[in-house]
């Protein structure tokens, strides 16, 4: 069976007591003193993926706020109608940001 090693994500057969790749310890046990525990690597392959949703949801944020920033410059005020590009760009991170809540959402739910 493949499996995805939880410590460099590489796809390997569970069959290695040892992931190619990395040297990781498949079987918990730290080989020569440099594995990690399967809950260790777990929990860093976590935090790495949340980091990872957290710096797209802040650019998806920064996108749509530099897009609404654009557009009221663009436009004296909002005097004159903005442009299209502007709108666009704020159009465009608001819906990216969308997206990645409606994924931790699922994330979430599925646990």
């Amino acid at each position: 069976m493949i499996i995805e090693c939880p410590s460099c994500g590489q796809r390997i057969s569970s069959k290695y007591k040892t992931c190619p790749h990395c040297k990781f310890a498949l079987d918990g046990a730290a080989e020569e003193g440099d594995g990690l525990s399967l809950d260790e690597a777990d929990r860093r392959l976590r935090i790495r993926e949340k980091a990872r949703i957290q710096a797209q949801l802040y650019l998806s944020i920064f996108i749509a706020v530099a897009g609404v920033a654009w557009a009221y410059a663009s436009s004296d005020g909002m005097r004159q109608p903005p442009g299209t590009l502007p709108l666009s760009l704020f159009a465009g991170g608001a819906l990216w940001y969308l997206i990645i809540r409606l994924y931790m959402l699922v994330r979430r739910v599925r646990g």
